[in-house]
């Protein structure tokens, strides 16, 4: 028969061998500092190349309140007093109202009476700067 021998198992790590330690990663991290300023240097100008090409754009928004002239002014109706309290929604004008303000014919009333198709740019290095529009 074979004689065994009483080696320790190679295949088995101990919690040491695993641990790093942040000084170690510090100094890895510090041996590579051209690579970190590099990646940060083409990270910022890509940034800023992008906010300077891309155009401003903006966003504005409004509210309407419909007042509804068909619900009845006296207090013995139960079912208009809780609407007035907004507990039930009684059916409204709103739905026409929304489509009304939403046709074309509307929109482009608004466009032409507030010139909002004049648009004065410069040219800059990297694109058309809106100056009034």
């Amino acid at each position: 028969m074979a004689q065994q021998r009483n080696t320790p198992n190679t295949s088995k790590t101990t919690a040491a061998d695993d641990f790093i330690r942040i000084q170690d990663l510090f100094y890895l991290c510090l041996a590579h500092w051209r690579w970190f300023v590099l990646s940060l240097i083409v990270t910022v100008g890509v940034a800023c190349v992008y906010i300077l090409r891309t155009h401003p754009t903006y966003t504005r928004q409004a509210s309407i309140l419909i007042k509804d002239e068909s619900s009845s002014s006296s207090g013995s109706d139960i079912a208009s007093t809780f609407a007035d309290m907004g507990l039930f929604q009684q059916k409204s004008n709103v739905y026409n109202e929304l489509i009304a303000l939403q046709s074309p014919s509307v929109l482009e009333e608004v466009v032409r009476r507030l010139s909002l198709q004049v648009s004065y740019t410069t040219p800059t290095r990297l694109y058309q700067r809106v100056i009034y529009g």
